[in-house]
């Protein structure tokens, strides 16, 4: 989403998956979208607990995208909607 990568060049300090996640979901529901925010855990990492954040449209990632990102199991989301 271009506006978060235009928003977040202006922003101090270092961004997480999860600041950026929610930066496009405020965005998003701005504009009267709905999207599914997903936050997952990887349980089998050897790295200790490890999570990501990351935002659904319509069955699309549209931001936090990760090639593996099938090794996060995603938690119910927060507002009800959406599968888990």
């Amino acid at each position: 989403m271009w506006a978060v990568n235009v928003t977040e060049y202006y922003l101090p300090g270092s961004r997480s998956c999860l600041v950026r996640s929610l930066a496009g979901e405020t965005l998003l529901r701005l504009y009267g979208y709905a999207p599914t925010h997903r936050i997952g855990v990887n349980p089998h990492s050897e790295d200790g607990f490890i999570a990501h954040s990351w935002l659904e449209y319509d069955g699309d990632v549209l931001i936090g995208d990760l090639d593996d990102l099938s090794q996060y199991e995603p938690l119910p989301p927060l507002d009800g909607g959406g599968n888990p």
